[in-house]
């Protein structure tokens, strides 16, 4: 089916079609090492959607696994809680959603754009466009819910609408920050302003893609000691072909922070038509603290946000850190296409979203992971 679109025309587009003729043709596991689950594409009206099979391994990474996100990365994270008292109660709460997932077979769904990043590009459907797929997957996939993670009130109200008008239901996910240039008093933030007048006397170069091989490994290990080794193994585990295929092939856009010929710090994100998706950002824990460079990197991707006038997705994670930059909070979903399902496996889909919702309830702004920034 993936032979089937037209050769895409613009840089962005042959960086998309690289992507995913990557991922369907080797698999996930030669991109993102912890994920074992099936990739494939569905061609619509002209273009390439990627779906994802997973059946639930809890060992994969959170970005194609229901128990995963829900459950094994907040569970191994409570130890960084300032708030104790919340971590021994929320450890009950996710053996309650663990016990909810595996009787009720919640695992086994198909994933719908998921581009296995932890914030998917934009699925722009409307709501007949909805309808049909739905109808389509339902019939190849009776026994599966679909799901499309990374819906969103203040940057995709319109597709969450097409969504909900055709009985797909909001299952909390996660909080999320965007910055947006247009809404927020950045000018106010004294944080924002500092990063990126020390940006500007960075002494060293400001770097961009393409990367040789040597590059291309200095940045995965970056990546990989700050998200994989630090914080959490639940984190996707990019390969350093997925950083050549993301980099080199012009799906992500590429700043690096390089001093004496060393890439330091850098970050990446994917340019949507009216926003950024920030991606990944990664630095040399090995250097003082006091270069400051997880600042710089963020300080990169506010800035070009700045001079493109356009929303910046700062993902997950270091909330505090991105409310003082300007970035405000956002409940992020999973859209859950259930109706097809057995009545018993509509019902466990109903309470898992019950939980989900009384669980955003009492989280409200108080609970601030002590972690990196999610990637994507």
């Amino acid at each position: 089916m993936i032979n089937e679109v037209a050769l895409p025309e613009t840089e962005q587009e042959k960086g998309e079609f690289a992507y995913l003729r990557f991922l369907v043709r080797n698999g996930p596991p030669d991109l993102i090492s912890n994920v074992h689950a099936s990739a494939l594409a569905l061609e619509f009206e002209g273009r390439m959607i990627p779906l994802i099979l997973s059946d639930g391994n809890p060992a994969d990474a959170t970005v194609c696994s229901i128990q995963a996100h829900y459950v094994e990365s907040p569970g191994s994270q409570l130890a960084q809680l300032d708030n104790q008292f919340y971590a021994a109660v929320a450890r009950p709460f996710l053996g309650l959603l663990r016990c909810v997932i595996q009787s009720g077979g919640l695992g086994r769904v198909l994933y719908l754009n998921d581009w296995l990043m932890t914030t998917n590009p934009e699925l722009r459907l409307n709501a007949n466009q909805v309808k049909e797929i739905a109808r389509f997957l339902t019939s190849k996939f009776p026994d599966r819910a679909i799901v499309i993670r990374s819906i969103n009130k203040l940057t995709r109200a319109k597709l969450q609408r097409a969504l909900q008008k055709n009985g797909f239901n909001m299952v909390r996910s996660r909080r999320i920050y965007i910055f947006d240039p247009s809404r927020s008093d950045f000018r106010r933030k004294q944080n924002l302003r500092r990063d990126i007048r020390l940006l500007g006397e960075w002494p060293g170069t400001i770097r961009k893609a393409p990367l040789d091989e040597h590059g291309i490994q200095r940045v995965a290990g970056l990546y990989r000691r700050l998200y994989l080794q630090k914080y959490s193994s639940g984190n996707p585990d990019l390969t350093t072909q997925f950083f050549r295929t993301v980099l080199n092939e012009g799906l992500f856009e590429l700043r690096c922070l390089e001093l004496d010929g060393e890439i330091l710090a850098f970050t990446a994100w994917k340019t949507e038509r009216e926003s950024m998706l920030g991606t990944l950002v990664g630095y040399d824990l090995g250097r003082p603290q006091e270069m400051g460079l997880l600042r710089l990197a963020f300080a990169l991707d506010f800035s070009e946000s700045l001079d493109r006038k356009v929303p910046y997705h700062v993902s997950s994670g270091n909330g505090y850190f991105k409310r003082l930059r300007g970035a405000v909070s956002a409940t992020e979903y999973d859209a859950v296409f259930s109706r097809h399902l057995s009545r018993k496996k509509r019902g466990f889909w109903k309470l898992f979203r019950v939980l989900m919702s009384l669980a955003e309830k009492s989280e409200g702004e108080r609970i601030d992971f002590k972690r990196a920034p999610r990637p994507g």
